[in-house]
């Protein structure tokens, strides 16, 4: 892995250090021996750092370590395994800074919409620890015939779990959804976004660092084409955030094969007024569910039927809280919206 010094806006004195850190050792690392991928900032020209382009051999090789790893991390008491939920929430807020730092580096977006993804490890990490004893537990069930048959309902690892995790929440979507998995004693395969790729590598190194046994969490980079289709063919069940085009593709694959799937997809989402609402209350909570993350949201709103009795007063008070959105770029606390994540991205939002 390596890490190159920006030189468009300064950098906090020791962010590389810190960020070497985390990417140093990376269980990516191992899997390369071929292309790289260079990983570039909104906020910056040049390289912020390189990422191996993953192949059908590396994903098999993945596997191949997570299924060895995966019986003995299962067999672990859910407790042990709650314990490490804890100690990695433990590790996100003490730091939190720097998967600020570099999920705004990755993304282009504000520090308020980068702490949101911080805060939502950290909810979801204590979430899973405090109820995984509980949800996972042996219960008994009534049985066919009463007094006479014992029934017992007992929730069983999947195996291996695949997730394919998009690049407007790297940090958030990377990591979340796969503490339900490893805190029910699943391995897991993800691959990250390559536009976004070191907010998922920090975390799996946090994860190590709290006591994950190695192999039982993989990360191979690569295209969605290849690396996202090759786990997709190997999962036992498949975890996806994403557009709805590769959701049905993904769909069909794990379709065939009979494993489970969970796809949050993008949508379009519509906002209705009410012909007595308090339009002044709740402007800038509208102007906010519109642009939060610069509208890179599958939840954002996307149009608004307003009745016509009041659309000039409503799209003039809309008008003023779009206008009162600060704009900006850095890792501060100075404005409230950042920038698209790339050029790519701005063309899409022009034609639509």
């Amino acid at each position: 892995m390596a890490i190159t010094r920006l030189k468009e806006q300064p950098l906090p004195a020791d962010f590389l250090d810190r960020l070497q850190k985390f990417t140093t050792n990376a269980t990516t690392g191992s899997l390369y021996t071929g292309e790289r991928k260079s990983v570039t900032s909104p906020f910056f020209e040049g390289e912020l750092g390189w990422v191996g382009v993953g192949t059908v051999e590396d994903v098999e090789e993945a596997f191949r370590l997570a299924r060895r790893a995966q019986p003995l991390w299962a067999a672990k008491p859910v407790k042990h395994r709650a314990a490490l939920l804890n100690r990695f929430h433990d590790l996100v807020k003490q730091h939190r800074e720097l998967l600020a730092d570099i999920v705004q580096l990755e993304t282009g977006k504000d520090r308020t919409a980068a702490y949101d993804e911080v805060l939502d490890v950290m909810n979801n990490a204590r979430y899973y620890a405090n109820i995984a004893a509980e949800e996972l537990e042996i219960k008994s069930r009534p049985g066919a015939f009463p007094f006479i048959t014992k029934t017992a309902e007992q929730r069983v690892p999947k195996g291996v779990v695949g997730q394919i995790s998009p690049w407007n929440y790297p940090l958030a979507l990377g990591i979340s959804d796969a503490l339900a998995a490893l805190v029910a004693g699943n391995a897991v395969v993800a691959k990250p976004d390559l536009n976004t790729p070191f907010s998922n590598i920090i975390s799996l190194n946090l994860l190590l660092n709290a006591g994950l046994p190695h192999d039982v969490f993989q990360i191979v980079t690569g295209a969605g084409s290849e690396v996202g289709q090759a786990i997709a063919e190997r999962c036992d069940y498949l975890m996806f955030t994403g557009s709805t085009k590769t959701g049905k593709l993904l769909g069909k694959v794990v379709g065939e094969r009979l494993v489970g799937y969970s796809a949050e997809l993008g949508g379009k989402n519509p906002m209705i007024i009410a012909p007595d609402a308090d339009i002044e209350a709740h402007i800038d909570t509208i102007a906010t569910a519109c642009f939060s993350n610069s509208g890179q949201l599958c939840v954002s709103i996307e149009r608004i039927y307003v009745p016509e009795e009041i659309f000039d007063r409503f799209t003039g008070a809309l008008r003023e809280a779009t206008r009162r959105i600060k704009l900006g770029s850095g890792l501060n606390w100075n404005y409230q919206m950042g920038s698209l994540i790339n050029q790519d991205q701005l063309n899409t939002v022009q034609r639509s």
